[in-house]
């Protein structure tokens, strides 16, 4: 869901079609996720994820 955060991995990523391909239970349990990520990091990519 998240690739490695350099410049190579992250140039034009984007996750939306991912995140819009799953259903709500899908989405909960990646926010779950997510929230567990974010705590133990700054990667502002788990954030827009989230949004």
């Amino acid at each position: 869901m998240l690739p490695p955060s350099d410049y190579f991995h992250r140039n034009g990523f984007s996750n939306a079609a991912i995140i819009e391909s799953l259903n709500d239970s899908e989405r909960l349990e990646l926010e779950m996720r997510l929230i567990k990520m974010l705590e133990g990091s700054s990667d502002g990519l788990i954030g827009e994820t989230m949004y």
